[in-house]
């Protein structure tokens, strides 16, 4: 404690005149930011590039309240937009020198992106994970990734990049150690903001990468992938190629929805219709229903 009293009568002379708050905000936050934006502008722009990715669906949805909707598209709209708040705390924290806790940010955010991803396919999953309102064991989402694996694989990608960012997201060695500072003579903490913008560049990389991955997420919660517009994923692969992935299958992918996304967007009824196409519809479920339990059938006219 004496050296954090000492710490702070070196400093009271300049910031005498500060107010609490804008001490709080001088903690070498706004100089960390100058130092690293020059050399991190590409890889915003790719992070910028993935954002957007990852917004466009998702604003294009409006689950109705009093309309059909399923436990699996609740959930994986929840999920999604948690991973992209997620992406944009964790960059704006490691442009503030924050590198560690975006990292435990992240991981989050890969969590959720990966639960998003299953929930999307397993409604009764969904629904339990609604119900219940509490953290679902992500080892379920583990073992849900890892019967993807290739036979003899002991893990799969997913769950490398789990151990790796669980690492951060717990008080271990690799995510406390960066806070001691040393003269050679003795250890002490780092209580303002270091000035790393080498560091603060790889952790940026790291939110990148996983920002590509939450838009494989999104694009493989889809229930067909080919429902996203040709530039969607036009402009995924030329993203993961500027990022450094090699994935031709990704190229074909787009060129391949180029060809299918006007009949698939023919056949979509407009919302704004299908109230009155599932009343006209002897095969929809109130039909069905109604005809089950010996009334008769409504037409678009008895709404």
């Amino acid at each position: 404690m004496v050296g954090v009293v000492q710490e702070e009568e070196a400093g009271s002379s300049s910031e005498e005149s500060l107010s609490p708050w804008e001490v709080l905000l001088q903690g070498g936050d706004q100089e960390h930011l100058a130092l690293t934006l020059p050399s991190a502008r590409p890889v915003l722009g790719n992070i910028a590039i993935a954002l957007d990715l990852i917004a466009h669906p998702l604003t294009q949805i409006r689950l109705r309240v009093a309309g059909p909707m399923t436990p699996n598209e609740l959930a994986t709209v929840a999920c999604l937009s948690s991973a992209f708040r997620g992406l944009r705390a964790s960059t704006l924290l490691a442009l503030s020198g924050y590198s560690t806790e975006a990292r435990t940010v992240l991981r989050r955010t890969y969590e959720a992106a990966a639960l998003a991803r299953m929930l999307a396919h397993e409604p009764v999953l969904a629904e339990q994970w609604l119900r219940e309102a509490q953290w679902f064991p992500d080892r379920k989402v583990r073992k849900w990734f890892g019967v993807q694996a290739a036979p003899g694989e002991e893990r799969t990608g997913y769950q490398e990049h789990y151990r790796y960012s669980s690492a951060f997201a717990h008080p271990t060695v690799r995510s406390t150690f960066p806070l001691l500072l040393t003269d050679g003579e003795s250890i002490f903490p780092a209580l303002r903001t270091l000035q790393d913008p080498t560091g603060a560049l790889m952790a940026l990389r790291e939110v990148m990468a996983e920002a590509v991955f939450v838009c494989f997420a999104v694009r493989n919660a889809m229930v067909d992938p080919a429902l996203l517009s040709p530039p969607w994923h036009q402009s995924l692969s030329d993203l993961t190629q500027a990022v450094g992935l090699v994935l031709p299958e990704v190229q074909r992918h787009w060129q391949e929805t180029d060809m299918t996304f006007d009949r698939l967007m023919e056949s979509v009824v407009p919302v704004d219709e299908l109230d009155d196409v599932l009343r006209a519809d002897p095969n929809s479920y109130a039909n069905v229903r109604r005809r089950a339990s010996g009334g008769s059938e409504t037409s678009a006219e008895s709404g």
